[in-house]
């Protein structure tokens, strides 16, 4: 029987290979006869596909030139190219379908030449095929075994898990305990170097406390010395205090004495009259070496007084200076002799040296300033102009 093609509008089937094509194919890949495409396209040259609805032209139809072959040999031939693919990884189901083909080639009783080329496609794959059966047998045994340990290895893994399940809280502990341990070594070393810290701190202490308590001593026994060294201040103030109450005693009785000498030998007016020159001016009897007395109170009446009218007298004290003054006092090494300048500017050196001498009560720093306030001299001072 030839080939045909079935129209889908008249449902009609044509011959492919006849001498005058009368099948026609659009590019959409549908074809109709040549009887309705010409029904379709009248009277206009454009149209929808009646099957897919896509714009065909009458232009584009083309008629069917094919070389068809016998339905049997193609098959025979489909056959033969498949059994001579196979091999040993060819799955079951492609070779179950090449015997179920070679069944039907069988049945539509195919020519000799198919059936020697059949034949001989066949004796190829048992030659390929065959010998790999023993292999196969001997891999499926190999296969029995390989799952036999696979059943009993995931058996194994199964305990395995089980007991995985059952350390992994242990594991949990076992890692808290390595923190734990990690930790404790940290704060031990941490204890130790603060501990050796506080060694050299506490032996540093020490060290301070044994030069604090050093000094304390010699503070306590410096103290100690001041202390007797104020003591004797206060004697010998006190004594100074008599002696001066003393003196001002026989101050007072030489002066009274001294006033009735004066009024026993008055002084002329005439002597009153000086140019500040008291060369020529000499005083009657003195009383004491150490005083001298002014001379009584000239007469108001006289416009020429002034205060250097009165004579000088010497006191058994020294007025204090001006605050400009400069000292040429300085400080004797302990043990040494003191001297003594004398009016006319010698330094006289028969004092007796100080065999006891006392500790210096001034505290002075390395160029021999005090370090803090003195007071010098008597707390009553008593100044004296500039005559």
């Amino acid at each position: 029987m030839p080939a045909a093609a079935h129209c889908p509008i008249c449902f009609n089937d044509f011959a492919i290979d006849a001498g005058k094509p009368e099948f026609l194919i659009f590019p959409c890949g549908h074809g109709f006869c040549t009887t309705c495409t010409e029904s379709v396209f009248n009277p206009e040259a454009r149209k929808k596909c009646p099957i897919c609805r896509k714009l065909i032209h009458r232009r584009d139809a083309h008629p069917v030139f094919l070389e068809l072959v016998e339905s049997k040999v193609a098959l025979a031939n489909t056959v033969v190219e498949g059994i001579a693919q196979m091999s040993a990884n060819t799955p079951a189901l492609s070779v179950k379908r090449a015997s179920q083909k070679i069944s039907q080639v069988v049945q539509a009783e195919p020519a000799p030449d198919t059936l020697t080329m059949l034949l001989q496609a066949l004796q190829d794959f048992n030659e390929r095929i065959i010998p790999l059966f023993s292999k196969v047998e001997t891999q499926q045994k190999d296969l029995d075994q390989k799952s036999q340990e696979l059943t009993r290895s995931r058996r194994e893994r199964d305990e395995i898990h089980a007991r995985i399940a059952h350390i992994g809280p242990l594991q949990t502990e076992v890692q808290r305990l390595r923190n734990a341990l990690s930790e404790t070594e940290a704060n031990t070393q941490e204890a130790l170097s603060l501990a050796e810290s506080a060694k050299d701190k506490l032996q540093t202490q020490c060290q301070l406390a044994e030069q604090w308590q050093k000094q304390a001593a010699a503070l306590e026994k410096k103290n100690s010395d001041l202390h007797e060294i104020v003591q004797r201040h206060q004697s010998y103030g006190k004594k100074k205090k008599d002696k001066c109450r003393k003196l001002e005693t026989e101050l007072a009785a030489a002066m009274e004495r001294l006033n009735g000498q004066n009024s026993a030998y008055p002084v002329s007016e005439s002597g009153l009259d000086y140019d500040g020159d008291f060369s020529g001016h000499e005083f009657a009897p003195r009383t004491q070496a150490a005083f001298r007395v002014p001379a009584p109170t000239p007469l108001k009446s006289s416009p020429r007084h002034s205060v250097q009218d009165e004579n000088d007298f010497e006191l058994n004290f020294e007025g204090l200076p001006n605050i400009d003054f400069p000292s040429e006092w300085k400080f004797e090494r302990a043990g040494a002799v003191l001297k003594k300048r004398t009016s006319n500017g010698m330094i006289a050196s028969n004092h007796r040296r100080v065999t006891n001498p006392l500790p210096n009560p001034l505290q002075l720093d390395k160029k021999g300033h005090p370090t803090r306030a003195v007071q010098l001299g008597p707390r009553n001072s008593i100044r004296l102009g500039r005559g």
